[in-house]
């Protein structure tokens, strides 16, 4: 199985298992490939057309995909409130930081608590009887000194927004991707996916633009029943009473229990959401389980969505047998 970690405007990670494991060290060794080599000694290559270049090019959604995105719009009342209050979720999404554990909050509790103290001390010779006056400091610091996460609630509103605000960006980051991987691996096809947080689908319809009637089954998973619909509204066109455009989509709000390997395993935009370091690492572990070729893991590219991104990182190189595919080679024996 193949692991790679992007970085590109959004972090990205999708991960291969090595035949043989690689050890980690603070030093990068390549080996370059002897005819790319003498090309570039010849002059073959030019300096912008060498072959480790992956060339971006741009990514239309779908026609199926746009003519349901506009039908579901059809039916609200408040399109143009829809599409103003979108601009501002995804501003939400991409600012969006993981919360912080419980041992990083007590120190930053301890060190704030210690600063407040000091600053009433200077002022006051007794500090009895004053504790609310510490309470009061101690709020309003912890109020800027540590971001508030919340878990966001996927209604039928968020959804729609999430639909129209993010949806094409999504799209287009896993296209480039899987695209990557198949520019690569040329002779690969996957025949299964599951997508863990699969939300309105957008992985399935990438996949099936890359590897057209290749997969088989798609096994979609998101803990909102809301999304689940509007995703399988949106293979329907965006209207109920149709077929839906692709066959073997599946919709759950759990990852499935048994051990059903996937050729493809997908988890993008979702491990923000879940509530500390351990629920990530449990959830990466349980889809590296799954995973028989590459595991691709996309977040934000902010220092918050990097930070993930390194973790499920360094948790495969560490634990797993595994090993970054993209955009470091796989010749590499480091990925430190």
């Amino acid at each position: 199985m193949n692991f790679c970690i992007n970085c590109r405007k959004l972090g990205t990670t999708y991960i291969r298992m090595a035949a043989q494991p690689k050890p980690l060290s603070s030093k990068w060794k390549y080996k370059l490939d002897d005819n790319v080599e003498k090309n570039l000694e010849d002059v073959v290559f030019k300096p912008r057309h060498h072959p480790g270049i992956v060339k971006p090019s741009t990514v239309i959604l779908p026609q199926q995909f746009t003519k349901a995105i506009l039908n579901i719009l059809e039916d609200q009342n408040n399109k143009a409130q829809i599409m103003e209050e979108s601009k501002e979720f995804v501003r939400h999404l991409v600012n969006k930081k993981a919360p912080m554990e419980q041992d990083e909050l007590k120190n930053v509790v301890d060190v704030l608590q210690q600063r407040v103290i000091r600053r009433l001390s200077k002022n006051r010779s007794d500090l009895v009887g004053n504790e609310h006056v510490i309470k009061n400091q101690m709020n309003d610091r912890l109020k800027k000194a540590v971001y508030n996460w919340n878990p966001i609630k996927y209604d039928i509103r968020n959804c729609l927004l999430y639909l129209v605000g993010k949806s094409p960006a999504d799209y287009a980051v896993l296209v480039k991707i899987f695209s990557e991987i198949k520019s690569r691996d040329s002779e690969w096809k996957p025949r299964s996916l599951i997508d863990f947080g699969s939300g309105v689908g957008t992985v399935t319809w990438a996949a099936n633009t890359v590897w057209t009637k290749s997969i088989l089954e798609y096994f979609n998973v998101d803990a909102a029943s809301e999304m689940n619909d509007l995703a399988e509204l949106l293979m329907k066109e965006g209207r109920g009473e149709k077929q839906m455009s692709m066959q073997g989509i599946f919709y759950r709000q759990f990852l499935p229990a048994t051990a059903t390997p996937y050729d493809l395993v997908v988890s993008a935009y979702s491990l923000m959401e879940l509530p500390s370091l351990k629920n990530r690492l449990e959830v990466v572990r349980n889809l590296w389980k799954k995973t028989t070729k590459y595991l691709v893991v996309v977040e934000q590219g902010t220092n918050s969505g990097y930070k993930i991104i390194n973790e499920v990182r360094d948790y495969i190189l560490g634990h797993e047998n595994g090993h970054v595919f993209s955009p470091v080679s796989p010749n590499f024996d480091s990925f430190k």
